[in-house]
């Protein structure tokens, strides 16, 4: 390389050099701007509130409780059957209780209120329905 090309490559060097060394305060600025939403980026990233933006909904039990006209339509002595027919049989029949069907339904919605319902059905010994409970505190 000859020697005046030695010197213009340097001389371009240096000014490059000290061009790209000198920023405005605009472009200052913008960095800052861009550090801060950063900052506050990682921030919303690490609070709590973050992930609370995704909760499934959970629906357990019968879904049968929510149909209010079907259950307006049970009458004492109805059979066995008839009473399936309207309201469906219980998820958990109790083994121990034959006379008795308990429904339990609970929904926990993604946001807002849990709405639990609970009916327990009575039956005597000809399986005809002698008592409809819809509290949790029946006997």
């Amino acid at each position: 390389m000859p020697r005046s090309a030695k010197y213009i490559f340097a001389a371009l060097l240096a000014m490059t050099l000290s061009l790209s060394a000198c920023s405005t305060t605009s472009d200052v600025a913008d960095k800052e701007e861009e550090q801060n939403e950063a900052q506050a980026f990682w921030k919303r990233v690490f609070s709590k509130e973050f992930y609370k933006l995704y909760k499934p909904e959970i629906t357990q039990g019968n879904s049968s409780l929510l149909d209010e006209r079907a259950i307006r339509r049970l009458r004492l002595g109805m059979r066995r059957e008839q009473v399936e027919y309207l309201v469906g049989r219980p998820i958990m029949p109790n083994a121990f209780r034959l006379d008795r069907w308990t429904y339990v339904y609970k929904h926990i919605p993604s946001h807002g209120e849990t709405v639990k319902r609970h009916m327990t059905l009575f039956f005597d010994d000809e399986n005809r329905l002698k008592n409809i409970c819809m509290t949790k505190q029946c006997r």
